[in-house]
């Protein structure tokens, strides 16, 4: 299940270089969580699928999360808009 989640090559490849999780997480930096690569499609949305992951947790291949939250995010800012110039 975790080969489908999360990237360990890339993992290794950051780690090893000091790019990620450098600092020591069994000794005295234990208050820091660790970081995990995240496998994503590399389809020039990889950025909003790992936004999608880490805030909902699910892949969202055909952004359909993504896409109805912004939705819901200018309905509300047009509606305000709406509202001040409605009060001038």
């Amino acid at each position: 299940m975790s080969d489908c989640l999360l990237d360990s090559e890339m993992q290794a490849r950051l780690e090893s270089s000091g790019a990620l999780n450098f600092l020591d997480h069994d000794g005295c930096d234990s208050k820091v969580s660790k970081l995990y690569c995240l496998r994503t499609d590399g389809d020039g949305n990889c950025l909003l699928h790992a936004i999608s992951l880490a805030v909902w947790g699910v892949h969202d291949r055909g952004l359909s999360v993504l896409a109805l939250h912004l939705r819901r995010i200018l309905q509300a800012f047009l509606a305000s808009v709406l509202r001040s110039l409605c009060d001038l």
